[in-house]
């Protein structure tokens, strides 16, 4: 779990969702649900606001919204009112959004999430680094891949590449000290002309193998 303060002025615990495990989310239009609603995944949450990813556009920035977040498996259901703050394109057909909560979600109702696994606290301090990996995918033949390890935490690290890689897939990622690190990618950004890719570590090992490089 961190405190941070995004764009949308959240300054406050945010939690995790396990991507092997997604959240889905569904948002309409206004404070009822009269409107087609939209269904995206979660990214993260905290008391004020959250995070998501849609394959569709959601109303402007300021807009009201009323979300609904339910995991039936988990016993877990949810409704808030909220207001876009902000938006991006993560990739061809994929989108961010960042939204704040009309009010804040009690305590006990995020402690419920943690209870029953929806999301995670992200207790992980992402440390800056800049070391050059090579990439090999495991379901895509051909040459390596050149990319930068931006930063890394506890249970991942963040990446720099040239071109996109998919949410899901499995990545091995060799280091110029012989080292390497199996990893999964979690989300990925397009800034400018490269990608940002976080990723997480499959296994302790690798976790290792990159922690003793940096």
């Amino acid at each position: 779990m961190t405190s941070t303060n995004d764009s949308s002025g959240r300054l406050q615990d945010r939690f995790a969702v396990d991507a092997t495990s997604p959240v889905p989310v569904w948002v309409a239009a206004g404070m009822h649900w009269n409107e087609a609603a939209i269904v995206g995944r979660l990214s993260d949450i905290s008391a004020s606001g959250c995070q998501l990813q849609t394959t569709q556009c959601l109303p402007n920035e300021s807009s009201t919204v009323i979300t609904k977040i339910e995991k039936p498996e988990q016993a877990f259901s949810m409704e808030a009112a909220a207001r876009v703050c902000w938006a991006r394109q993560t990739r061809v057909g994929q989108f961010a959004y960042g939204l704040r909560f009309r009010r804040p979600l009690p305590d006990v109702v995020l402690q419920s999430m943690v209870m029953r696994g929806i999301v995670t606290r992200r207790d992980n301090d992402r440390q800056p680094i800049q070391i050059p990996a090579e990439l090999h995918r495991q379901l895509v033949s051909g040459k390596p891949m050149q990319a930068m390890i931006a930063n890394v935490s506890e249970g991942g690290l963040q990446l720099l590449t040239a071109a996109s890689l998919e949410i899901g897939e499995r990545l091995l990622a060799r280091l110029d000290n012989g080292r390497s690190s199996m990893l999964r990618v979690v989300w990925t950004m397009a800034q400018d002309n490269k990608f940002r890719v976080g990723c997480a570590f499959l296994n302790v090992a690798s976790k290792n193998a990159i922690h003793h490089a940096a």
